[in-house]
């Protein structure tokens, strides 16, 4: 064989031999780049936190999603909320809570709506059924309610119905006892302000007959 040959030759088969270790490495390499990148994008499907907070380009809190919710602040002040809640919550750009979509301790999920003041809408659903829509103004109130009590609508203004349809609804025995239980404990002319804010007076006065005032 011919010298040169046999030189080309030999050289041929080191190049072969380290194309196919270059080829090897980056086999390997682009299965571990894509397992990792796989790896990652499995792991990131599920993002473990106890809060997000997603802040506008001046800092200010807008959008908070978190599983416990801190206390309300109104006009500066900070507003215990009643019960520990967790879900979404949206702030305006002074970084005032304006609303949120949450569930509550006691079952309860709900849609708020804030003006700067106060609370002005709310939508909410109970644990064990009935729900409600509420929205009011000043001393006015309109609400959509479905419970155990029948399904109806309600204006209210000064703390008491106006309007009610159907007009015949009463007041279920459950909600009757409950009603008398905190009049126990409360002052019985806030108990049966509360029942006027949802009951009309007939309603209200069979339920409360025989409870001192």
């Amino acid at each position: 064989m011919d010298d040169k040959l046999s030189v080309r030759i030999t050289r041929i088969e080191r190049i072969n031999r380290f194309l196919l270790v270059v080829v090897s490495v980056q086999f390997i390499l682009m299965v571990a780049f894509f397992a990792f990148i796989y790896q990652n994008n499995h792991e990131s499907d599920q993002l473990k936190a106890k809060a997000l907070i997603i802040v506008d380009e001046k800092g200010i809190e807008r959008v908070r999603i978190a599983g416990t919710m801190p206390n309300a602040v109104i006009n500066g002040k900070e507003v215990k909320r009643g019960d520990s809640a967790a879900g979404v919550m949206l702030y305006d750009q002074d970084g005032q809570e304006r609303g949120g979509y949450l569930t509550f301790g006691n079952g309860h999920v709900a849609l708020t709506l804030d003006s700067k003041k106060q609370q002005t809408a709310l939508f909410v659903a109970g644990p064990d059924g009935g729900t409600a829509l509420q929205m009011w103004a000043d001393k006015t109130s309109i609400e959509l309610r479905s419970d155990s009590d029948g399904s109806r609508f309600t204006a209210t203004k000064d703390g008491k119905v106006m309007l009610q349809q159907p007009n015949n609804i009463q007041i279920g025995t459950n909600m009757c006892q409950a009603y008398r239980a905190s009049a126990k404990k409360y002052p019985v002319a806030d108990v049966l302000g509360s029942c006027h804010k949802r009951f009309n007076e007939s309603a209200c006065h069979e339920c409360f007959e025989g409870v001192k005032k």
